[in-house]
């Protein structure tokens, strides 16, 4: 009878096992997410109108700006012509085929 590795959720669970596609729909969910809690943070409803304050706005945009700039400016991925597995972008040689990159 064969024996069925185990599985390694831990890997499954980490960013780093997600593919660059994953990853950049993450980080948007999650800044989506944080700037919707700043609008709710930005509304003080302790006054009789509700009142706006611009200014904590303002502050978690350009917060989630960097956040996103920040992502952006990461480490590039790309794959490999040979084994077309997704690889670190400063590579020289596949790590997983050896196959040196263009």
């Amino acid at each position: 009878m064969s024996r069925a590795e185990p599985i390694d959720l831990l890997k499954q669970a980490s960013p780093r096992g997600l593919d660059p596609a994953q990853r950049e729909s993450m980080v948007i969910v999650l800044l989506i997410f944080f700037i919707g809690l700043i609008v709710l943070l930005s509304i003080d409803f302790n006054t009789a109108p509700p009142t706006f304050q611009p200014m904590v706005l303002l502050f978690g945009i350009l917060v989630a700006a960097i956040i996103w700039f920040a992502r952006r400016v990461g480490q590039p991925f790309r794959k490999c012509p040979a084994c077309t597995r997704v690889i670190p972008g400063y590579s020289v040689y596949c790590p997983i085929c050896g196959q040196r990159l263009p």
